[in-house]
């Protein structure tokens, strides 16, 4: 499994997260995701056997939050 922040500077609102967890959540392979509005992120755990890090930024591209960064988080 990977996890990954990816900055979106389109996140505004709830409603913006709202949509976003709703448009990658039951992709297959997504096993989380959490946005934090305040700091315009999107964490995202995934398998990348299973989707693709540039699948992911087509449906972002998709729901209008096109993805600007994107940082790898380190396994605990």
């Amino acid at each position: 499994m990977t996890s990954v922040l990816l900055t979106v500077p389109e996140i505004s609102c709830a409603h913006c997260a709202q949509s976003i967890v709703k448009a990658l959540a039951p992709e297959a392979g997504v096993k989380h995701v959490s946005v934090d509005v305040d700091h315009q992120q999107v964490r995202l755990d995934f398998d990348p056997a299973t989707i693709s890090l540039d699948r992911v930024r087509e449906i972002m591209e998709e729901e209008e939050y096109p993805v600007t960064e994107v940082a790898e988080v380190a396994q605990a």
